[in-house]
């Protein structure tokens, strides 16, 4: 909402067509997975809008979900992985180690490592408690912490899991491990 407020700030919420939403979404370049999500976003604003009679319709209603293409999970190579541990522990003292560790070794989702906080990793226990806000599908996931993460997560404890500069700091890995485009692109070009 505050792309909208930043080029629309100065209009009436009933002021805003279509054409200014689709605009934002679609000339910026997004991937369509974003489109979707500014899409989400302004419809939910503009519904409540409605509710409260600041404009007579949702102008986000007929903006058309972008096709977002499924890509299958890409197991990398041990050579990529170990590249990859190696580029996330040396740059910035380890910065990303703990989010790296956490998708290589606990198989969780980007967006899962995403919400998940400390007080949810049970080190003693060996025990990551996904619950419904950290989950795919929103149901609770209880993962094992194998004694090969426990080591690599140790050293991490009470640090951030994702980064405050998160995708300036994986692009800066990604390519100090080797890899040109997108990880899954570079490990499927490799199983080739």
């Amino acid at each position: 909402l505050h792309k909208l407020v930043n080029d629309f700030g100065g209009r009436l919420v009933s002021e805003i067509t279509m054409e200014h939403l689709d605009g934002l979404i679609d000339g910026c370049g997004y991937e369509a997975l974003t489109q979707n999500h500014y899409r989400t976003t302004f419809r939910s604003f503009f519904t409540w809008c409605r509710k409260r009679k600041y404009c007579i319709s949702n102008p986000a209603e007929d903006i058309e979900v972008a096709e977002v293409d499924e890509h299958e999970p890409v197991i990398l190579t041990l050579d990529q992985a170990k590249s990859l541990l190696r580029a996330a522990l040396s740059y910035k003292q380890g910065v990303m180690i703990a989010y790296v560790t956490l998708g290589l070794f606990a198989g969780l989702r980007p967006a899962e490592i995403g919400r998940l906080r400390w007080n949810k990793i049970d080190l003693n226990g060996k025990l990551i408690a996904g619950n419904g806000l950290t989950a795919k599908r929103r149901k609770r996931r209880l993962v094992e912490i194998s004694d090969n993460l426990l080591l690599w997560l140790l050293p991490a404890v009470g640090r951030s899991l994702v980064p405050k500069n998160f995708r300036r700091d994986f692009d800066a890995i990604r390519r100090q491990a080797g890899f040109k485009g997108s990880l899954s692109k570079n490990a499927e070009d490799e199983n080739r």
